[in-house]
């Protein structure tokens, strides 16, 4: 069965060297993670810096670059016509602590007000964890774990259909993560 999820390799897994630096030296935009009901260490655990998709830092300019790839061959293997933009909300830089981080509920990317529009979700995995550490992403009804591996970058559709969740790791784990949105265009 066909699980709409599809995962791709960056080019250069420097880039995720960047990222967590990035993350690391900003104070600016860095808060605790937040949900649609505000912050919930309950349900998310983690430190994010947020940036906007239009950012001119050279690296994050080479990401999208990148990505930009991968979300062409994804629209191309499923017959998606019209194009997928970058959210105007942005993309979160996420850091997971050992053994206290996580997304502990399973949730999906689209549904109130402010992303309904999202589309399709891209996650880049910006470290390694080993086998048995934990830190996979879990999707509910494709009953797959998907093992973070750095610059591994997935894919998948924002709706109700790709529950998933972030499990607790034994060591720091590292994303960024972010949603394009669909823009129609007419059949040819």
């Amino acid at each position: 069965m066909e699980t709409f999820i599809k995962t791709y390799q960056l080019n250069d897994i420097n880039l995720c060297d960047q990222f967590i630096e990035y993350h690391k030296n900003n104070t600016e935009y860095k808060g605790k993670g937040t949900v649609s009901s505000g912050i919930d260490l309950q349900v998310k655990n983690s430190t994010d810096v947020s940036f906007l998709n239009n950012n001119n830092t050279p690296f994050i300019k080479k990401y999208f670059q990148e990505i930009s790839h991968f979300v062409s061959d994804y629209m191309k293997f499923y017959f998606i016509k019209g194009f997928l933009q970058t959210s105007k909300l942005g993309t979160n830089i996420q850091h997971y602590e050992a053994d206290e981080g996580g997304f502990f509920k399973y949730h999906y990317e689209r549904g109130a007000l402010e992303t309904c529009d999202r589309q399709v979700v891209f996650m880049t995995y910006l470290n390694d964890v080993n086998l048995g550490d934990g830190g996979e992403t879990e999707f509910y009804w494709q009953k797959l774990k998907i093992e973070p591996r750095k610059g591994l970058t997935v894919l998948w559709p924002s709706d109700f259909t790709h529950r998933h969740r972030g499990l607790p790791c034994k060591i720091d784990k590292w994303i960024v993560t972010g949603w394009f949105n669909y823009q129609y265009s007419e059949p040819e």
